[in-house]
């Protein structure tokens, strides 16, 4: 993963959500192993410590076939930065003491600033999606937020597999070149290529 560089803002989402994107951007699986720690790797790294046998099995595992895979559709994204700077918050808030704020953009922007009428902005930070405030007021006050929005673009890449079956499609807008697309299509071909999905009931032992 340190060899692998994106353009793209990660989106407002939940840290679970947010980690599978890079790992799926990776062509990585995310998982905890016993301990509680969370890995991302690359899925032929990763070691199973049980095995399903005769021994702990109550019956023989069951092979079930997906649809045959005909291609994967995989996007990648670009971004420019707007020409200008345009508005992206502008609100009244109650304030009384000194209050951290985080306030959300109306869409992705660079170049970020906020303005605070009516009370005092003691620090900012600033990032693609949102903004951390600090201000000490007592009543309302009046905060702007200005800067270069950044817009994105798409490109469809197909990974061909066979001339029948169906399109398995990813969407990852962390992927932004089209060689980490070519990479990532393909992974997802030789999964989905397997087709393969094996089910058994077994006993673990403690």
């Amino acid at each position: 993963l340190a060899d692998i560089y994106t353009t793209a803002p990660l989106p407002i989402d939940t840290h679970a959500n947010c980690l599978q994107l890079i790992a799926n951007a990776g062509g990585c699986v995310m998982y905890q192993d016993r301990s509680g720690i969370l890995h991302l790797k690359p899925l032929e790294s990763t070691v199973s410590d049980y095995s399903i046998n005769y021994f702990n099995s109550y019956s023989k595992s069951n092979v079930e076939l997906s649809k045959p895979l005909k291609d994967v559709s995989i996007g990648f994204y670009q971004y420019t930065i707007g020409a200008e700077s345009t508005e992206l918050y502008n609100g009244v808030i109650s304030i009384s003491g000194t209050q951290e704020l985080i306030v959300t953009y109306s869409g992705s922007a660079t170049n970020v600033s906020a303005t605070v009428s009516g009370g005092t902005l003691n620090s900012a930070t600033y990032y693609t999606n949102a903004c951390k405030l600090t201000i000490t007021a007592s009543g309302n006050v009046t905060i702007v937020v200005t800067g270069k929005s950044l817009q994105s673009s798409k490109t469809e890449l197909s990974i061909y597999n066979s001339d029948n079956g169906e399109t398995v499609s990813v969407d990852n807008v962390l992927i932004t070149d089209i060689d980490r697309a070519k990479v990532i299509g393909e992974w997802v071909r030789s999964y989905h290529a397997n087709r393969m999905t094996l089910s058994s009931s077994w006993r673990a032992d403690p």
